[in-house]
């Protein structure tokens, strides 16, 4: 995949490239998994507390589960520093 950024238009076209668009729902998908985990096992209290540790707004992770914002990939960093969830799985699914 390279350094290709995850939100950028592809080259001339004002148009985001479709597997750029679908890599970066998948990321979010998988991001929203490893918050769901942290959730369910008892690592944060609710979403608010995950968002206030990742140091975002408190409307962050609820914006991403309505479609309204894809998970960047210094927040899923974070998300590994701060609770150890499992960066590599956000990425790349395994």
């Amino acid at each position: 995949m390279g350094n290709k950024d995850l939100n950028a238009p592809a080259p001339n076209s004002g148009r985001v490239d479709p597997e750029i668009a679908l890599r970066s729902t998948q990321i979010t998908t998988r991001f929203l998994q490893e918050v769901d985990t942290l959730l369910a096992h008892g690592f944060a209290p609710s979403e608010l507390d995950i968002a206030r540790h990742l140091g975002v707004g408190r409307t962050v992770i609820s914006e991403m589960r309505r479609g309204l914002r894809r998970a960047q990939l210094a927040l899923a960093r974070r998300l590994k520093d701060v609770y150890g969830a499992d960066y590599h799985f956000i990425l790349f699914g395994v």
